[in-house]
């Protein structure tokens, strides 16, 4: 058990670690007392948040594991709708530009690839989900990087 909740602590470190969203800071009344307290609200990506839900319902390596390669799908998704965006909104010229990063950035992804699996020579399963957490990470920080210079793009 013990393990099983390192390794999900671990997955969603790695998910959230790559995360460029600060957390949102809810001031409310504590109606007994009258006193404002402070509380953290995190404001997850609705993907990280379908990988959380998807985790609960299931702790076994091969179930976390499922959920985390379903949500770098999603994220793969997600990277080719803000290219798709940024193709229709920027001048040619300037996608081109993205385009060349796209293809470097590819590269890069399957470097790190490689590196991620080093943890399967492990043993242990909990390496296993490591090693998906790491992949699923990259993904995530780009997909967030293009929806990023979308959106200051737009202003």
């Amino acid at each position: 058990m013990k393990n099983l909740l390192l390794i999900a602590f671990i997955i969603l470190f790695l998910t959230s670690a790559c995360s460029n969203k600060q957390p949102e800071v809810v001031i409310e009344t504590n109606e007994a007392k009258n006193v404002p307290t402070e509380q953290v609200v995190e404001k997850l990506h609705p993907i990280e948040q379908k990988v959380r839900d998807c985790i609960d319902k299931d702790y076994s390596t091969v179930g976390m594991n499922k959920c985390v390669y379903e949500g770098m799908k999603a994220w793969e998704k997600e990277i080719d709708k803000y290219l798709n965006l940024l193709k229709s909104t920027l001048p040619e010229e300037d996608f081109e530009k993205i385009e060349k990063s796209q293809e470097e950035w590819e590269e890069y992804k399957e470097a790190q690839f490689r590196v991620a699996e080093i943890m399967l020579k492990k043993d242990g399963t909990m390496h296993q989900n490591v090693a998906v957490g790491l992949k699923s990470g990259i993904i995530e920080e780009r997909a967030k990087e293009l929806e990023s210079f979308y959106n200051l793009w737009k202003l």
